[in-house]
């Protein structure tokens, strides 16, 4: 593009060479439009070039935010469903204490999969954060509880084991949700 201005411009120089110096100030008036042209377009051009990364760079910005709280929601969602089941089981191991409904065969598929379940959620948390340490210390607090040795006192810290858990999680989750509002 610059090469094509320096040979418009040596063609009017040679042209008011030949011609006299009466061409001169129209010379250079065209010179001065077609300098200040080609200044304004190229900064247009890259102009719109920027526009343009920048919306791009937006848009990928956006997306990745939509990835990230989808995700953190279906962690959410994960955890929430996995600890229903977990409670759930322990629920009925606990209550078979007192009332002794289930055969041997059951408790141990029920312990079983409470153990599968509260093990699933650990592996879902972060040790390193307190929040969701907690929630891992209670599940741990859980598992032992049927290994009380008073069988009196079960069923009333199982009690409070549940509601900790329930209470941490909601609070673990409160801190995801705020991160979700933030990233959108």
């Amino acid at each position: 593009m610059d090469n094509e201005i320096l040979a418009v411009l040596n063609e009017i120089n040679t042209t008011l060479k030949s011609a006299g110096s009466a061409w001169l100030p129209a010379a250079f008036a065209l010179a001065g439009a077609l300098g200040g042209a080609t200044v304004v377009g190229y900064w247009q051009h890259k102009s719109s070039k920027l526009n343009v990364d920048s919306q791009e760079k937006s848009h990928e910005l956006g997306i990745r935010a939509e990835l990230i709280s989808k995700q953190r929601q279906e962690w959410m969602d994960k955890i929430r469903d996995t600890c229903k089941v977990f409670l759930s089981e322990y629920d009925v191991l606990i209550s078979n204490i007192e009332d002794k409904s289930l055969t041997q065969e059951d408790i141990n598929r029920l312990y079983k999969s409470a153990s599968e379940n509260g093990s699933l959620i650990i592996l879902m948390l972060n040790p390193e954060k307190k929040l969701q340490k907690k929630v891992i210390d209670i599940i741990h607090d859980i598992q032992n509880v049927l290994g009380l040795e008073d069988q009196s006192k079960i069923d009333g810290e199982y009690d409070r084991l549940r509601d900790d858990l329930l209470d941490s999680l909601s609070k673990v989750f409160r801190v995801t949700w705020r991160k979700i509002k933030k990233v959108k």
